[in-house]
């Protein structure tokens, strides 16, 4: 028996489905009649739609319409107690983990100082982290719909190892790889966390701001950006590996852990700005105790301060003048501690080398949780998308 477009009724089936549930989950429409209107499926469609993704626990019943004439409409909404994410942020200095259902909803944290011992100390902390996670949170391992990680650097998926991920130990190597598969399973998701962070930042922004560059001052240093409301990462998940932008002159030679590392990130990364600052003679036990040194008007710091900002401006001047964003934000530990101080010498010394309006200059309105809210909102996108295949 054949049916539209050549579909077998079971793939017509699906498709209306899918398209029941996508405008479901978007939250534009919450009963059969409006479910129609925007799927042009009939209502007895929407409704055997609704009960074969009720009886797979996709969604559920969310009480009737109320301040009608009649027979009220049954409101519908999906099941955020379909499975939950589970979703771990990796940094040198810290890292964090998140349970949540499928709304984004977290259910439980935890956060620690990262063992950098080895690859395989990273990889148990974070596996230990998620376990005890999803114990506060009621569920276990087979609950989980999808296991999202983020990291320094990219994942070279032929290769089948991380790349350009110096900060972590063995990271750059294809055993990490295979100790988070063994921990997670295969269905891991790896991701860029700048790339994260820069979604955690649209969603802060609520759409208000379409077309951005995050740059991310931590531990190491990187760009997001964010064109037209869609992450772009490039032919080779490569954009935005901003740690590589040259600092010194065409020509100058680099010593081969700068090269490895990346001349910007080797200059304005947290732990070269903290020995700049030791080197001043400053207190430097973090960031911040160098910016408020600044602030106090403590020559030595105001100088550090000022000759950071040359080098991110310096940065920035090709990416502003090629991709002409409306928006820089910046982020990181040294990014958010710097505030209004840093922004204020990056945004003078961009004007002083641009013959254009410059782009407005804020900080991460996500903050230091703005990698893990990023890879929180694409867990769930993930989580559903496999909840959904599971479609007997």
């Amino acid at each position: 028996m054949s049916s539209v477009a050549g579909l077998s009724p079971q793939h017509m089936r699906r498709a209306n489905e899918r398209a029941v549930f996508d405008l479901l989950r978007s939250g534009t429409a919450t009963d059969v009649p409006a479910l129609a209107a925007g799927t042009g499926l009939s209502r007895p469609t929407v409704s055997a739609a609704l009960s074969r993704l009720e009886e797979a626990r996709l969604v559920r019943r969310d009480g009737a319409r109320g301040g009608v004439v009649g027979r009220a409409a049954t409101l519908w909404t999906v099941d955020e107690r379909a499975g939950v994410t589970a979703c771990v942020d990796l940094g040198r200095s810290t890292t964090r983990v998140a349970v949540t259902d499928l709304r984004g909803g977290r259910l439980a944290e935890r956060t620690g100082r990262t063992r950098r011992r080895s690859a395989r100390s990273v990889v148990e902390q974070a596996s230990e982290m998620v376990g005890a996670a999803l114990a506060e949170a009621g569920a276990d391992r087979g609950d989980v719909l999808a296991t999202l990680v983020s990291s320094p650097g990219v994942f070279d998926a032929q290769a089948r190892r991380m790349m350009l991920a110096p900060n972590l130990p063995g990271w750059e190597y294809g055993r990490a790889v295979d100790l988070l598969q063994q921990h997670f399973g295969d269905d891991l998701a790896l991701e860029n966390d700048v790339d994260l962070a820069a979604l955690g930042e649209l969603q802060a922004r609520g759409g208000q701001d379409a077309d951005f560059v995050l740059l991310s001052l931590g531990d190491g240093v990187g760009m997001g950006l964010v064109l037209g409301g869609a992450l772009r990462r490039g032919a080779h998940g490569r954009a935005g590996e901003a740690a590589f932008v040259p600092v010194s002159g065409a020509g100058t030679p680099l010593d081969e852990a700068t090269r490895h590392r990346g001349e910007l990130e080797a200059t304005v990364g947290v732990e070269p700005f903290l020995a700049a600052a030791r080197a001043a003679g400053l207190p430097a036990r973090d960031p911040g105790e160098v910016v408020r040194a600044a602030g106090a008007g403590d020559p030595a710091a105001e100088e550090l301060l000022a000759r950071t900002a040359e080098v991110v401006a310096h940065a920035l001047v090709g990416v502003v003048s090629v991709v002409d964003p409306g928006l820089v934000v910046v982020g990181g530990d040294l990014g958010l501690a710097g505030g209004a101080l840093l922004l204020e010498r990056v945004e003078a010394a961009l004007r002083a080398r641009l013959p254009f309006t410059v782009p407005r200059l804020e900080l991460s309105r996500a903050g230091a949780g703005a990698t893990l809210a990023g890879a929180v909102g694409h867990a769930v996108d993930l989580a559903w998308e496999r909840a959904f295949e599971r479609l007997p």
